[in-house]
């Protein structure tokens, strides 16, 4: 990043995936997109993990607000509980979703902030 990202005239509101590839024995999924965010990349790492197998789904509403203050970044977090479901097919399919936000500002790159978000995003597949 760094230099390059600022002479490669990224404009605000851009987005770029950068990297797909699986990363674990689970069936994980995951993926990094780089978000210009004024002055600032925003790297987003999103792991998704699938776990087979009966549960208890809760179903969540997450909603993420990410707000970048000179070199500090402030994430709040606001989740809803919108349904329960007790599952009792033979198969479910649970996904979990790892959010890693990485901000980095395009002048001084030597000013990383580094915040982890657990978003509990869950979707049952019956089979």
């Amino acid at each position: 990043m760094g230099n390059g990202c600022k002479e490669g005239g990224l404009r605000n509101g851009d987005l770029i995936i950068a990297a797909a590839s699986p990363v674990g024995d689970v069936g994980a999924v995951g993926y990094t997109a780089l978000v210009v965010v004024g002055r600032r990349v925003v790297v987003l790492r999103v792991v998704v993990l699938v776990v087979v197998g009966r549960r208890v789904v809760v179903v969540l509403r997450v909603v993420v607000l990410v707000v970048v203050v000179g070199l500090r970044v402030v994430v709040l977090v606001v989740v809803v509980v919108l349904r329960v479901v007790v599952v009792v097919v033979p198969r479910v399919v649970v996904v979990g979703v790892v959010l890693v936000v990485v901000v980095v500002d395009l002048v001084v790159v030597v000013g990383v902030v580094l915040v982890v978000v657990v978003v509990g995003v869950v979707v049952v597949v019956t089979g």
